[in-house]
This record gives structure tokens, sequence and C-alpha cells, in this order.
């Protein structure tokens, strides 16, 4: 008697999960992206500069300070992730911050700050930002500023 043997056709992988995974993960990489872009405050003006370093790191995730006007001329007020802070949260904010991230060999913080001033705003508030940042050995400051564009 004759044995016969079917031959089975190889197992194809479905790709349905997968290929919803990768959507998954494209959608959350892009709400991700637009949440980043929300420390960016749009109403601010920022000043003006012939200067201007292109292509800020944003690999480290520097921590955001909005300078703005304040109520009166001299006044400051600073804002980080669209909320309005105090000077003594900003103190508290950056104290934490120092804390969890220690100091480096050269007793240092690698904390980064990016200060966006308002080119309405008083220059105490770029000053006070500046001093708390020194005291507590963040080196890492940097001043957003708009390039001047000379071609008009």
């Amino acid at each position: 008697m004759r044995l016969i043997v079917e031959k089975t056709k190889r197992p194809q992988p479905d790709l349905t999960p997968m290929i919803d995974v990768v959507f998954l993960l494209i959608i959350f990489f892009m709400v991700a992206t637009e949440l980043k872009k929300v420390d960016l405050d749009r109403a601010i003006r920022l000043a003006e500069a012939e200067h201007v370093r292109t292509g800020y790191d944003t690999s480290a995730s520097p921590i955001v300070v909005n300078v703005l006007s304040g109520e009166k001329p001299t006044d400051a007020q600073v804002r980080i992730g669209g909320a309005d802070v105090s000077w003594a949260e900003l103190d508290r904010m950056l104290d934490v911050e120092t804390r969890l991230a220690g100091l480096t060999r050269d007793g240092v913080s690698p904390v980064r700050v990016l200060i966006r001033p308002d080119r309405d705003a008083p220059f105490v508030g770029l000053q006070r930002v500046m001093s708390a940042c020194a005291q507590r050995k963040i080196v890492a400051v940097t001043i957003a500023a708009e390039k001047i564009d000379r071609s008009q």
C-alpha cells in the first residue's frame, strides 16, 4: 500500500498586528512632538539679533523658561510649560532639577535651560533667570532670539 503524503504550504506570518503597531508608534511620536512644541510659546516675540546660531540641540530636553513683561514696566513674568509661575516656583523647579541631575566632575550641573525672553520684557527678568541658574551652577544656558533678515 502506497502512502500519500501531501505537501503542506509554508506558514505565512500575519503582518496585520505588526502594521497596527507601526501605525500606533507613528501616532504616538506625532503627538509627543506636538506636546514638546507646547513649551515654545508662540505669543512671545523674541528679540532680534544679527548673529544667531541655528540648529539648537534639542536632544537633551532643556527646561524652557519664557520671560514676559509683567503688569508694571519694570516687572517680568515667567512661564514654563504654558503656565505662569512665580519666581519662588522657578527657584524650586531649578533646585529639584539640579538635585536630581547631580553635578558633573567639573562641579557644574548638567541641567540645560533655554531662556526665551519676549522683546518687550524688561531685562531684569532675563537677569533673574540667569542669576538663578548661576546660583545652581547651571552653565548650559541658551538665550533664544530671531535672526534679523537684512535682505528686505
